[in-house]
């Protein structure tokens, strides 16, 4: 969201991308933490936390009897994710 802008500011306004990238990391630091101790923070915990994700949210787990690892089926589909937007990317050149 705030990263996207900097682009925006440098071209628009001639701002340095590593000074308005460095301020614009504060900016979101600052939504974060009132974002979380805000509108999302768990009302049963004194922590600045969110609340848990319900059980039937949750992606499953892979091989979590095997190696133990909270591992979930989100990896397989961020992998996914990548290699197609890869091809994309790859045979679907913008011709000018």
């Amino acid at each position: 969201m705030g990263w996207n802008s900097r682009i925006f500011y440098g071209q628009k306004f001639g701002v340095s991308e590593v000074i308005s990238t460095i301020m614009l990391n504060y900016i979101m630091l600052e939504l974060q933490n009132f974002l979380l101790n805000g509108p999302l923070k768990d009302p049963a915990s004194q922590n600045t936390q969110s609340p848990r994700v319900f059980e039937g949210a949750r992606l499953p787990l892979l091989f979590a009897n095997i190696t133990r690892q909270n591992l979930n089926f989100g990896f397989i589909i961020a992998n996914f994710l990548t290699i197609g937007i890869f091809f994309f990317f790859k045979y679907f050149k913008k011709r000018i």
